[in-house]
């Protein structure tokens, strides 16, 4: 039965309760039940029915995908759907028909179609709300026509595959993307070839104004000679030449972050480039730091260092080396379980104007379930107490956040504490809540949690 049927008056008695007749909060859950075609009819049936589906963005999340007949069907969802300025859209040979979904809080619509025709009649229709654009699935011609229609994206993601028959393949000329300042891009091949490379660096030299680039393949690291001036982030895997490829950017990065992978094959380019790497870099992030101490003497304006080990920082780690020199250094983020020896080299005498400090991964209570965020047996552990003692001597405020691992992996949140010396108030008071760096802890605690992940963030007044 459709959502016009259903909500026909005519014919009934007149004690009969129609779905129109009941107060918001029942034909809200009676709405929950209808597909997304059936909703989107019947948000188009009454004003007040779209005014329901427009502003209750939960209507719309529901696990998997629904089926459609066409991107056409999708597209009449619009009107009556939460807003949406975003769009993931997949584009897969072997799915039969069109499915759709709208997922997370933000309601990004997600869309997968089997062919790249469908991707070029849906992207128009979405144009003047699109900002963020995420593509997998196209070869290079059919991304660049596609993102013609998109000219208002400011982040763009795209998985792109490459048919190396168009050897002369370049971005479109008078094609202007003024507001794309992000842009990730990870390729299909191994081995991409010269023509792929060249496509892309010809793309990279239109983003004038791209402020911030991620290549999730290190066969991508050639394409860096292409990048704008305006750059200031970057996020690379390491490959081979990776040093070569960066040495470039450091008059004009701010961050960077470089992910390596075991056995390291890497470790010496990437530690030589650090060690003599001269520039403004503020940030600096590193997943799959080796055993050996990394020395970064030539970044003394690094304001924000994030190490993560792969599995935890062992018992021989020496972080001292790292952070020597390191005086304007304000957060540290050590995101895999340390030994109580790897805290100890953390001095405020070494790296006085350290604000903030995040631990991921100390030892729980080892009992199973614990999800508490205030495990009496956990803040017992030894790096919880060098923590607070920590945050105890330190010259300066100084916020300690800490992730115990009291089985949360696998429970319903996870459970992070955030320890400070506030001058007066316990945990709770006006003292807490107006608290700059307990506002960034909370914020910290969630960016380095899983998305879309619950989290419990707990304050302790440190005596």
């Amino acid at each position: 039965m459709s959502p016009t049927n259903i909500l026909s008056e005519t014919d009934k008695p007149e004690h009969e309760q129609t779905l129109l007749s009941l107060p918001d909060v029942p034909l809200l859950k009676v709405l929950a039940y209808l597909r997304l075609q059936d909703l989107g009819a019947a948000g188009l049936a009454t004003p007040r029915l779209g005014a329901l589906t427009r502003t209750h963005s939960s209507l719309w999340r529901r696990p998997g995908k629904d089926k459609f007949e066409s991107v056409e069907r999708v597209a009449d969802l619009l009107p009556v759907a939460p807003p949406t300025d975003r769009l993931k859209l997949d584009v897969d040979c072997y799915v039969q028909g069109v499915g759709a979904s709208f997922e997370g809080c933000d309601s990004e619509l997600v869309v997968q179609v089997p062919a790249a025709e469908d991707a070029a009649r849906l992207i128009p229709k979405l144009a003047p709300s699109l900002r963020h654009l995420n593509i997998f699935g196209l070869e290079i011609d059919e991304l660049f026509h596609n993102l013609k229609a998109a000219r208002r994206i400011e982040t763009l993601r795209a998985n792109v595959l490459v048919s190396e028959e168009n050897s002369k393949l370049l971005w479109p000329k008078g094609l202007v993307l003024a507001s794309l300042h992000t842009l990730e891009l990870e390729c299909d091949e191994d081995e991409p070839g010269e023509a792929t490379l060249r496509a892309l660096r010809s793309m990279l030299r239109a983003l004038s104004g791209l402020r911030s680039l991620k290549l999730t393949s290190a066969e991508l690291l050639p394409i860096l000679d292409a990048c704008p001036s305006g750059l200031r982030r970057l996020d690379v895997k390491a490959g081979e030449g990776v040093a070569k490829a960066l040495r470039r950017l450091r008059g004009q990065l701010r961050e960077l972050r470089i992910k390596m992978t075991w056995p390291w094959p890497h470790k010496e380019e990437v530690d030589d480039l650090l060690k003599s790497w001269s520039g403004p870099l503020e940030r600096l992030e590193l997943i799959g730091v080796t055993d050996s101490p990394l020395r970064l003497d030539g970044l003394p304006n690094l304001q924000d260092l994030v190490l993560h080990y792969f599995s935890h920082f062992p018992h021989g780690y020496c972080l001292a080396p790292t952070l020597a020199g390191l005086t304007r250094l304000r957060s540290l983020a050590l995101l895999s379980a340390p030994a109580p020896a790897v805290l100890h080299d953390i001095s405020c005498d070494v790296i006085p104007a350290l604000e903030l400090l995040v631990v991921g991964g100390i030892g729980g209570c080892g009992r199973s379930p614990c999800h508490s965020e205030d495990c009496p047996f956990a803040a017992k552990q030894d790096p919880v107490q060098l923590l607070e003692a920590l945050v105890r001597r330190a010259p300066q405020p100084l916020h300690a956040v800490s992730r115990l691992d009291c089985n949360t992996w696998s429970g319903p949140r996870l459970g992070w504490r955030v320890m400070f010396a506030h001058p007066e108030g316990p945990p709770g008071t006006e003292a807490e809540t107006d608290c700059r760096l307990c506002r960034q802890a909370a914020e910290a605690a969630r960016f380095y949690s899983p998305p879309h992940r619950p989290i419990q963030v707990r304050g302790v007044q440190v005596r």
